[in-house]
């Protein structure tokens, strides 16, 4: 007898991992050697001298698993060290075809890179003196496996300046260790945070990431003094003032004219990066009613933008008649393919409904129409236009995405005086803590 049953297809289904996000950024770790130095033709000396103390630099790779599965957020002991796979480049060339490498780290030549398996592998040590008034720029190239995608993760480091000046014996100056630091809220782990405290969502920032509280370190060096507390730079007869690049007029933090100033005062300067679009700042060391030496940095925004492909609403399937409402969600996708979770933090999403219209004589595209700001969508459908006419059953519905303007603080104004009730004037709104709201 034959029997009418028959074994299908077979179609091969797997298990998709969300993408690891990763970074990789550049801390100098030896505090007795700074990435800059100092040479003294006087004496022909170095300060610091990298042969008694060398700079250390670790790129620290850090890798957030969204999934849970249990990789590891240090990932610097995964990193290959095959040839090829782990890579540091001055001026963007290797470095082995720039300067000699050591066999050992106390062997002969200018440096050493560290690959043990812990987490300082990749680590770089330089036994070099850099050469006078000579600038260097650096980064690193590496590469490891992810075990649950059996995929190879090429990373690279942000970039940082090696250097070295010529010092006179009586020259006073003043430096800050960034000169230009670029701030990109999609990284933000900090901006993040507060968007979803406030939301009473759960959420530990990750150290990695570029946040909104700036710090930048001043050092004044008169002669060969290195000055880096405030009580020594007063007994010196110095003091420090900020201004505008290319201004005169200092600037006082907190104050309207310098909201993103959180603190000035020697040797560090906070700034709230969220109020920052691109400014350029001058710093100015006083002796004597004088300005004496000066240094310059800046902070420039830029914000890393979702892939164009790959974003869009998220449903796109019709809806029976009859239906009142309508709504929709947005589906936000970085470039490196992973769903953004919460893209409102990041993004103004503004949504947009257009009718295409067949009842006329000929058929066309009906204006659009905008709806909410954010990241859900919801809609009538008399109001997308679907129930004005049996022949419109179509729409199209798309959203606009774009970076969130520069933040500043929330304000509104109020009558003044009732004697006069055209007199108005601005107040800002502050927390319990008398603390700036920001938006």
């Amino acid at each position: 007898m034959s029997s009418n049953r028959f074994t299908s297809q077979r179609r091969t289904t797997k298990l998709v991992f969300t993408p690891l996000t990763v970074t990789c950024q550049l801390n100098v770790a030896n505090p007795n050697s700074p990435a800059a130095q100092e040479y003294d033709a006087y004496d022909d000396s170095y300060n610091p001298d990298h042969s008694v103390y060398p700079v250390k630099i670790h790129p620290a790779v850090m890798a957030l698993d969204k999934d849970g599965l249990g990789f590891p957020q240090h990932v610097n002991h995964l990193l290959s060290i095959g040839s090829g796979d782990l890579v540091w480049y001055l001026n963007g060339k290797a470095i082995g075809t720039v300067w000699n490498a050591r066999a050992t780290k106390t062997g002969e030549g200018d440096f050493w890179i560290d690959t043990q398996a812990h987490d300082e592998r990749g680590t770089l040590w330089i036994f070099k003196n850099f050469n006078p008034d000579e600038t260097l720029d650096l980064c690193f190239k590496g590469t490891f496996a992810d075990w649950r995608t059996q995929q190879v993760i090429v990373i690279e480091s942000d970039h940082i300046q090696l250097s070295c000046s010529s010092k006179a014996p009586d020259e006073i100056k003043i430096t800050v260790n960034k000169e230009m630091f670029e701030y990109d809220p999609f990284y933000d782990t900090k901006l993040l945070y507060d968007y979803l405290t406030a939301r009473g969502i759960s959420y530990t920032p990750s150290v990695a990431g570029k946040q909104y509280p700036l710090d930048v370190r001043m050092t004044v060096q008169t002669g060969r003094t290195s000055i880096r507390t405030a009580a020594d730079l007063l007994a010196e007869g110095m003091s420090v003032q900020i201004v505008r690049r290319g201004g005169d007029t200092p600037l006082t933090p907190g104050s309207d004219s310098a909201p993103e100033l959180v603190t000035f005062s020697f040797p560090i300067i906070t700034l709230d990066c969220r109020q920052i679009d691109n400014n350029e700042y001058t710093i100015q060391l006083i002796k004597d009613n004088e300005v004496v030496a000066t240094a310059d940095f800046m902070v420039v925004r830029h914000t890393t933008m979702p892939s164009v492909e790959l974003t869009k609403p998220m449903r796109g399937v019709d809806i029976p008649y009859g239906e009142e409402f309508y709504d929709n969600q947005a589906f936000v996708v970085a470039q490196d393919g992973a769903q953004i979770t919460y893209p409102e933090a990041f993004f103004l999403i503004k949504w947009f409904t257009q009718l295409w219209k067949t009842s006329g004589q000929t058929p066309a595209y009906d204006t659009a129409k905008a709806w909410q700001i954010g990241e859900v969508l919801q809609a009538t459908t008399k109001g997308i236009g679907l129930l004005e006419n049996v022949l419109d059953t179509r729409f199209d519905v798309y959203f606009e995405l774009e970076e969130h303007a520069v933040m500043g603080r929330c304000k509104d104004t109020c009558i003044e005086s009732s004697s006069d009730p055209n007199y108005e004037t601005e107040y800002y709104f502050t927390d319990e803590n008398n603390n700036h709201l920001i938006i």
